[in-house]
């Protein structure tokens, strides 16, 4: 099943993107860029 285990790692790169938006989101409204993070 590949369709499967690709949904959890996208779960995973918003739930970062999320965690740190709703954190920075109080002062800057723009969400940090995934491959920068990486």
């Amino acid at each position: 099943d590949p369709p499967h285990p690709r949904p959890p790692l996208v779960r995973r790169r918003a739930s970062r993107t999320d965690a740190r938006v709703s954190r920075r989101g109080k002062e800057q409204r723009r969400p940090p860029p995934s491959p920068r993070i990486i």
